[in-house]
């Protein structure tokens, strides 16, 4: 799953991003300064279920065809605005209480949870408590990377 900054998509489109016979797609395109998410599968590998989406996430909900596990995925990319992101974590807690089930959630928060995750050290502690409260509130388990201390910087570090 990832950003795209398109108005619009097209199979042409998605099968020019991943050559792979099996793939399907889904995308929650943009709208005016509302970014958009795409998400794409191999349906050899995932057997797709249900497609959820709304304002800055999309999930898929399905069944891993080799080992049959069962799970969602979650692909999220989150406004800038601190009240459109506070509406985004409250429809993840709806869409979490709704679907008992394991999660896989992925994507841009723009949020950092500690000084250390920001080469600047500078938070919002506001955007910062209330990512932290989403994160506990679904029992959510930080996973760090494994390459590289940020995934994103402006110019030379």
């Amino acid at each position: 799953m990832f950003e795209t900054k398109l108005q619009s998509y097209s199979g042409r489109l998605v099968f020019r991003l991943w050559n792979v016979n099996n793939i399907s797609w889904f995308g929650n395109e943009a709208e005016g300064t509302k970014g958009d998410i795409m998400a794409m599968w191999d349906n050899s590998k995932l057997a797709v279920s249900s497609v959820e989406y709304g304002y800055g996430w999309i999930g898929l909900f399905g069944q891993n065809v080799l080992t049959g596990f069962s799970g969602v995925v979650v692909g999220v990319y989150a406004p800038c605005n601190q009240a459109d992101k506070l509406l985004l974590w409250k429809d993840l807690r709806i869409l979490k209480a709704a679907f008992e089930c394991p999660w896989f959630l992925a994507g841009d928060f723009n949020e950092t949870l500690l000084r250390s995750d920001r080469s600047s050290g500078f938070i919002n502690k506001i955007g910062s408590t209330t990512f932290r409260l989403f994160i506990d509130d679904c029992n959510l388990i930080k996973y760090n990377m494994s390459e590289g201390l940020y995934t994103w910087f402006r110019g030379d570090p």
